[in-house]
């Protein structure tokens, strides 16, 4: 209720909490509500008899109104309530931080960051997605800030509906041997090895061959699956060990080097395949990221490939699996001796590519300029948002008037409206700082020529003051016409106002208000309408702006790892 959402049965919502959090795979939760045990107590026994561990607690504003998830009178300073916690065998963190209230946002809290008893402190989302100007101080970079050791950053959540636990920024992975709150605490000891945000865990997708299947021929109903890591294949000789390892070849149609060893592996797949044999092998592609695919070859044909619906794709197994490498036993032996051969290996396993090289500084040089262009447009948007968040709400209650009909008789008003804010616009950009110019200073000497240049300074100084005191006049002037237009101004909106007031005596208050209430009300809106539409279509083509440095931002985050992919590749 108190998020705007439907008011729903505690103990049902209770449920879909412990079911979600089973569903997500958390196994520790933190809970906390502001400024109160009370309201927690139901639920936290629900998840514990479920065999979640969770850590009873709250979360409070100090005396700087930091919030920190604890509680204690809010008469304590930051650091004051940090101690007793600690007293109390207690842990807590600093709560988003570069949020309202939070550490960061609130500004001139660098005692209270630097101090060794915060050793956590809650961000929004993933470090990379940290508001641009807060970055060097999460990075321990910011001399200001410059902490012993980095604070450890976690992601915490509001959790409002049990949906809300599945985004990544509401939970942390913390390594403990098993969970408990000492164990918990431990961890912060060590956050570099023990702690990690979802975001900075990375998908792998690491290609393997899953399985292997013979139809036709001497091996007609062959299966074997594999390991996703390693296979051994143990026998005496003649059991099959190199027969597998040459069908594996045979149907990615992995060349093989040398006459002798060619007419060799010929001959022992036309004996174990058969002209009407077929193979077919399953893999893992990581070039796919993960995706299944099957590879067929019949006999004395061309491989062909199928995606996990079975449809046939238009690619070859060297774009599935580009670093596979395929040695005989006969192989080796023959490379061992072969210098060619030897050289031929270590230059494809171990090459020196540097245009690929340049194209990853490249990619990452675009990836800088594109944060710092994301970071300013970002700090635009939320600039603009200051101004514009209520405008919705503003112009609903514009066309409440309107439908009152009231709209007509005080048209006069948005007129008036506009030319405040004009006024208000000009008054604005008049120069309110100094203008500063550096006089020249003197020295002591008796040096002829530096005393003669020594006027030349008196000239330049008093050239320097002419030149302030013209500067102020014209403030000044500047500041006595704007007054003496604004009060004609004024003296003429007083009138009309007061016309408009005259003429809505006979009207009842709408909702309790009188009608001189409702001419300031209406005042007050149009104005602030007024003044935010501008900013509102401003903040519009931003949001269009930030979409697609955005989408820029995806492009070249896979243009880095495609350039990776090709110098791994190489």
């Amino acid at each position: 209720k108190y998020r705007g959402e439907a008011v729903q049965n505690e103990d049902v919502y209770n449920d879909k909490i412990v079911e979600k959090c089973k569903q997500c795979d958390i196994r520790v939760v933190g809970l906390a509500d502001h400024g109160s045990v009370d309201t927690t107590e139901t639920l936290r026994k629900k998840l514990q008899e479920s065999g979640i561990v969770v850590f009873p607690g709250f979360e409070i504003s100090s005396a700087e109104k930091i919030h920190m998830v604890c509680l204690f009178p809010s008469t304590k300073s930051c650091i004051e309530i940090a101690k007793t916690i600690k007293d109390a065998g207690g842990f807590w963190y600093a709560a988003h931080i570069t949020g309202d209230n939070g550490i960061l946002k609130l500004g001139q809290m660098q005692q209270v960051w630097k101090d060794k008893l915060l050793v956590a402190a809650q961000i929004p989302a993933s470090k990379e997605e940290i508001d641009p100007k807060y970055v060097n101080i999460i990075r321990n970079n910011d001399p200001q800030y410059k902490r012993a050791r980095k604070v450890a950053l976690i992601n915490a959540k509001d959790i409002e509906k049990p949906e809300d636990l599945e985004a990544a920024s509401a939970s942390t992975l913390i390594k403990m041997t098993a969970p408990s709150f000492d164990n918990f605490v431990m961890a912060f000891n060590d956050p570099e090895s023990r702690i990690r945000l979802n975001s900075e865990v990375e998908n792998t997708y690491q290609s393997c061959i899953r399985k292997i299947e013979v139809f036709g021929g001497y091996l007609d109903g062959l299966v074997i699956e594999f390991s996703d890591n390693l296979t051994t294949l143990i026998g005496g000789r003649g059991t099959g060990k190199s027969t597998i390892i040459n069908l594996i070849r045979y149907a990615m149609n992995i060349k093989i080097e040398g006459k002798e060893e060619k007419k060799e592996f010929d001959n022992m797949i036309t004996a174990n395949l058969g002209s009407q044999g077929r193979i077919e092998i399953e893999v893992v592609s990581n070039s796919y990221y993960g995706k299944k695919f099957k590879i067929i070859r019949r006999y004395n044909q061309k491989p062909v490939i199928e995606d996990e619906k079975n449809n046939v794709v238009d690619l070859e197994v060297k774009e599935l699996l580009p670093l596979v490498e395929i040695y005989g036993q006969n192989e080796i032996i023959g490379t061992v001796n072969n210098q060619e051969r030897i050289e031929k290996i270590v230059k494809r396993l171990f090459p020196e590519n540097q245009q690929i090289k340049e194209k990853i500084e490249e990619a990452y040089d675009k990836l800088k300029d594109n944060g710092n262009k994301l970071g300013k447009v970002e700090e635009e948007i939320e600039s603009s948002d200051e101004t514009v968040s209520d405008l919705p709400a503003v112009k609903e209650r514009l066309k409440y008037f309107e439908t009152a009909g009231i709209d007509k008789k005080l048209s006069l008003i948005t007129k008036l409206s506009t030319e405040e804010a004009q006024f208000e616009s000009y008054e604005n950009r008049i120069p309110s700082e100094a203008f500063s110019i550096t006089t020249l200073g003197k020295i002591e000497t008796d040096n002829t020529e530096l005393l003669n240049y020594e006027k030349a300074i008196d000239e330049y100084n008093e050239t320097v003051e002419r030149i302030k005191a013209i500067y102020q006049l014209a403030v000044d002037k500047l500041k006595k016409e704007y007054d003496k237009e604004k009060t004609i101004w004024e003296n003429k909106r007083n009138e009309c106002e007061n016309e408009v007031k005259e003429s809505l005596k006979g009207i009842e208050g709408i909702q309790d208000k009188s009608a001189s209430e409702i001419v300031a009300e209406y005042t007050e809106l149009v104005k602030k309408a007024k003044l935010a539409e501008p900013i509102q279509s401003k903040k519009d083509s931003l949001e269009k702006q930030k979409q697609q440095l955005l989408q820029e931002r995806k492009n070249i985050i896979e243009e880095c790892r495609k350039c990776i992919g090709l110098l791994k590749r190489d």
